[in-house]
């Protein structure tokens, strides 16, 4: 009797043990999968810099058309600002040989005749691409250098679109309003583009070099 009793309490005895080892594997696996969970990163958090690109470009793009629409902004920073592309254009007309004057927004000449109005002045390209180089994750110094040199060659741009125009209304009149209206405009959104791709490009082919070893 005694031997039986012995034996049941053995095989209880390992029954106890194999469920503790079940318990404990159980418990190891759960561990595991919620360590992998927590390691996986979820679609939200994958799509974190986008969103945050997006936000912070709708931001600023926010801020420029608020202050774009402001009286202190058409009289004290865009009517200069046209008048002076007018004058730069015209002083370049001349240099090409252009007998041309230069009256406020007005360019004259004896062949033609045209005036730098809002949409020839580059501005919104230039917001285009410098709100992208505020909202793009990069160091200070790399922004500022991209947005200066961006935007000097926008507006450098749009000094040669001002003169082909002029050209154009010269010798193809007819042709001006397409130019002007559907070529330049939608060319210049690209240009805008195309600068803010190669500073990207810039910067990520900088962050990906590694660092020079020192001797």
């Amino acid at each position: 009797m005694s031997k039986a009793r012995q034996n049941d309490r053995k095989a209880l005895k390992r029954n106890r043990q194999a469920d503790r080892a079940r318990r404990a594997e159980r418990r190891e696996r759960i561990a595991c999968r919620k360590h992998e969970a927590r390691g996986r990163p979820s679609r939200f958090q994958g799509k974190r810099p986008i969103l945050r690109f997006v936000l912070l470009f709708g931001l600023c793009m926010g801020v420029f058309y608020a202050a774009a629409s402001t009286t202190l902004y058409f009289a004290d920073v865009l009517t200069p600002y046209l008048e002076l592309n007018a004058e730069v254009s015209g002083v370049l007309l001349r240099l090409l040989g252009q007998d041309a004057t230069v009256l406020g927004r007005s360019i004259d000449s004896p062949r033609a005749s045209m005036s730098i109005e809002r949409g020839c002045d580059a501005i919104h390209p230039s917001a285009l691409f410098l709100a992208a180089i505020l909202a793009f994750p990069a160091s200070l110094r790399k922004k500022v250098v991209g947005a200066v040199a961006g935007v000097a060659l926008l507006l450098a741009i749009n000094l040669l679109r001002i003169i082909s125009l002029f050209y154009i209304r010269v010798h193809f009149p007819a042709a001006f309003e397409i130019m002007h209206v559907e070529v330049w405009q939608a060319l210049f959104i690209f240009l805008a583009l195309l600068c803010w791709i190669v500073w990207v490009a810039r910067v990520m082919r900088t962050v990906d070099r590694p660092p020079h070893a020192s001797v």
